[in-house]
């Protein structure tokens, strides 16, 4: 993907869509029940995007976005109403905390908007390396040799995604174009694109959230939904706070509450005496010895630490991620105001807690 999509982030603005005043966008077609319905208007900040705009749910996992269009009605962006008719792609489901048994799989998604001629996916965050040869002799029957390898692979890999590859064969080491051939392997969805053209950015400030099963009341998916009581299976759209500067102090820091909470759940654990878990103190702990290969922290020595890191948020009232969610109950009669950017938002997920 594009180096320019790597600090992609949006925020919100929607206004009502009013009753019978909005005329099929997408078409009368009927798409059966509704399984959640939004109705609000954009404001659309920075915009290079070439062509008239659609919504679009943009399901996040990892580096990787998905987008599935999406019914519309009315006059996308000025005034609309969207509805959601399927459930998201199995691709996208995960674990949104790290505590995972007894948890539902989650899919979260930003408002998109989007031309008609979007990539079906795309990924945030890839390098690209270049490797020239000369003229690498491979052997080929064809007699051509190497010239150029391009590489582009999402970062961080934590679904290990084969990287696209582009190989330039050519008669010589200074050839015509027309001389040469390209052969590739891998996800042509990696490359980096004109991506801008075709996206306008997606929403900050509210998200769609879908869970595949309910969160029962004091599970740690409902504690990261905010919710101190049980949360429904499906779509829920989520208005999207900011957590304050004493919070971070409290909740993230370091020196925070919460790792004086996760060293003692450790000590009383192992038996051992650590003053804190971090590893700058806890040098010669298995977390600090042993890392692990797992990116998201969810494995091994280090996934336990982090998740008595997300546990101890949990006892002393703290978000569980970056944000604060708080459900809008009735989002088909709830106009909402959204401004969307091209710069994809802070993670929405729980937070980096490698000690």
């Amino acid at each position: 993907m594009h180096s320019r999509l790597r600090s992609l982030s949006c925020v919100g603005g929607w206004a009502l869509c009013l009753a019978g005043g909005c005329d099929d966008q997408a078409g009368p077609e009927y798409y059966g029940e509704s399984l959640l319905t939004v109705t609000g208007s954009v404001e659309i900040a920075n915009s290079q995007a070439r062509g008239e705009l659609s919504p679009a749910l943009a399901f996040t996992k990892g580096p990787m976005i998905v987008f599935v269009d999406v019914p519309v009605r009315g006059n996308f962006p000025s005034s609309f109403r969207i509805e959601m008719h399927d459930a998201p792609p199995e691709s996208v489901l995960h674990h949104p905390t790290l505590q995972e048994e007894g948890e539902p799989l989650a899919a979260i998604s930003y408002i998109a908007a989007v031309t008609r001629d979007h990539p079906e996916k795309l990924y945030a965050g890839n390098s690209e390396s270049t490797t020239a040869y000369g003229c690498k002799d491979e052997g080929r029957a064809d007699k051509l040799c190497l010239v150029r390898t391009q590489e582009t692979c999402p970062e961080p890999n934590i679904d290990k995604i084969p990287c696209y590859v582009e190989k330039r064969y050519c008669p010589t080491d200074d050839p015509e174009a027309e001389e040469c051939i390209v052969e590739t392997s891998g996800d042509p969805d990696l490359k980096a694109v004109d991506i801008l053209s075709k996206f306008a950015g997606v929403s900050q400030n509210y998200y769609v959230i879908y869970l595949a099963e309910a969160a029962a009341e004091g599970s740690t998916t409902a504690a990261w939904l905010n919710s101190k009581t049980s949360v429904p299976a499906g779509y829920g759209l989520y208005e999207v706070l900011p957590i304050t500067g004493d919070e971070a102090e409290k909740c993230f820091f370091e020196d925070s509450p919460t790792w004086k909470l996760a060293t003692r759940y450790y000590n009383e654990a192992h038996g051992t005496n650590y003053k804190s878990v971090q590893c700058e103190v806890a040098w010669n702990a298995p977390h600090c010895t042993m890392p692990s290969e797992d990116l998201e922290g969810r494995t091994g020595p280090m996934g336990e630490v982090n998740r008595l890191l997300e546990k101890a948020r949990i006892e002393l009232g703290c978000p569980v991620g970056f944000n604060h969610y708080k459900r809008v109950e009735d989002p088909e009669n709830t106009p909402i105001s959204l401004l969307i950017d091209p710069a994809l938002p802070s993670q929405t997920i729980s937070p980096p807690t490698h000690p």
